[in-house]
């Protein structure tokens, strides 16, 4: 099975796109796959080359005011005419996220790219909509930084002639819960890619389906994202006050 994977998200470091297809393709050991960032124009020739011999096409993407960011509309204007003018045949799977808490907010997203596989006269495959994707996509430095964290801390007890003493006196117990909270709140997505990817495998139609983070009260969320995304603007030079100043 060969399968071509896209992230069409805007970002160009970072994404949450890029996050989600990783995981995906990681579990694709056995079949052929290839991963292109879509940058514009300048990369369509790379990706049409490709539709002649895939079985399957998997786009991540962003939803932008419930529709298609601007770069993966134009993308879809001139995909959809090689397509019909080379008579293309492969299933088409989407993978979607939002910024809300609630994966069914990527419902017209993914009913976007139905129509687009429609018109286009490809087999539509179905689509998963990822609720809180630009937290799940956060999450994933939690392991990285435990890591770090714990290698620096062992290098410093070596370079003291006290690497044992130094095991034994590691917050053990601050690293697992912060390893168990980044499994719990990935649990439903790990379950999601695992589900997508055995429907990609066997080129099964399967039904919208969505995904969000568990155990996560929506009040917490809106409280934590939006103080995610004022810090986060601060680094923009944004200041606090700037996002609610009315703009005329």
């Amino acid at each position: 099975m060969t399968a071509l994977l896209i992230n069409a998200s805007p970002k160009r470091i970072a994404c949450a796109s890029k996050y989600f297809l990783d995981l995906l393709n990681i579990q694709m050991a056995g079949c052929k796959t290839k991963q292109i960032k879509l940058v514009g124009s300048k990369v369509y020739d790379e990706i049409f080359s490709h539709f002649s011999g895939i079985d399957a096409l998997i786009i991540a993407l962003p939803v932008y005011v419930d529709g298609v960011p601007s770069n993966v509309l134009r993308f879809m204007q001139e995909a959809e005419k090689h397509i019909k003018e080379n008579n293309c045949r492969f299933k088409l799977y989407v993978i979607s996220n939002c910024g809300f808490i609630e994966g069914r907010q990527c419902k017209n997203i993914l009913s976007n790219m139905r129509s687009f596989s429609d018109a286009a006269g490809l087999e539509w495959g179905g689509g998963v909509g990822i609720g809180a994707g630009e937290m799940l996509s956060v999450l994933r430095i939690t392991p990285l930084a435990a890591l770090v964290s714990f290698i620096l801390s062992m290098l410093y007890n070596l370079a003291k002639g006290d690497f044992i003493g130094g095991l034994a006196s590691y917050p053990w117990i601050g690293l697992m819960i912060n390893m168990l909270v980044f499994l719990l709140f990935s649990s439903w997505l790990f379950c999601a890619m695992i589900k997508m990817q055995w429907n990609i495998r066997r080129l099964k139609t399967v039904q919208n389906f969505y995904t969000s983070i568990p155990l996560m009260p929506r009040f917490l969320f809106a409280i934590t994202a939006n103080g995610y995304f004022i810090i986060r603007s601060a680094f923009f030079g944004m200041g606090f006050w700037d996002l609610y100043r009315k703009k005329i």
